[in-house]
């Protein structure tokens, strides 16, 4: 048994584009199909189950190796006597770790909106100096308020030719001095929807393989 793979009772998480969430287990794995029923056990929130058919899914489960993995497929069927989702089991190389993912940290300018929640109405536009799936560091030109230890924000990401919004909380983890009377401010995120974390992740992903690619043509 490969420690990515399905089995049959496995707890999973789903969740769409939109941050819905289902609870639920692996009733039945079929083989012939390369597909697997879910039976929905809680909702994270009020959704009905049809809600997810002919939707891009994020799939969330343990491997037996306790890592945390992640895969998307779609929910090729709902069985509405039965209260279940069929959805497709992808190729084991589009099954990626969770854990260890989030820490690629590129350095990329991406413009983000901060407002301290002491602060709220008062909007703080930066340019990111880098940011991972776990928070994001920025240069500022003043030193950040020791009591101001809580964010929120949006990061304005690009996904192709689209920008798309990702809004997060953060807790700031230093601000170090810097010379030229600079400060590096680094930041933590402390609650993100993981859809969105995974698209912080690709985005890094795909920036550190141009970033190595211009660095083989030197």
């Amino acid at each position: 048994m490969r420690k990515t793979d399905l089995f049959k009772d496995q707890y999973l998480e789903i969740q769409d584009e939109e941050g819905k969430m289902i609870l639920g287990r692996i009733h039945a794995l079929e083989s012939r199909t390369n597909t697997f029923l879910f039976e929905s056990k809680l909702q994270k929130k009020a959704v009905p189950l049809s809600h997810f058919l002919d939707k891009l899914i994020f799939v969330y489960y343990t491997g037996s190796d306790q890592t945390k993995y992640q895969f998307t497929t779609n929910v090729i069927d709902f069985i509405e006597e039965s209260s279940m989702y069929r959805l497709s089991i992808p190729e084991e190389s589009a099954i990626m770790k969770v854990q260890n993912r989030e820490y690629v940290r590129v350095n990329t300018e991406l413009e983000c909106h901060l407002f301290s929640l002491i602060e709220p109405s008062d909007a703080k536009i930066i340019l990111t100096k880098d940011i991972s799936g776990g928070g994001l560091s920025y240069i500022s030109k003043v030193p950040l308020v020791l009591e101001e230890k809580e964010w929120s924000g949006v990061i304005y990401l690009f996904k192709g030719n689209d920008q798309v919004s990702i809004p997060f909380q953060a807790e700031v983890v230093y601000c170090e001095e810097l010379e030229l009377n600079q400060y590096k401010v680094a930041l933590k995120f402390s609650q993100i929807k993981e859809q969105h974390r995974s698209s912080i992740i690709k985005y890094a992903m795909k920036v550190e393989v141009k970033q190595a690619s211009g660095r083989a043509k030197v």
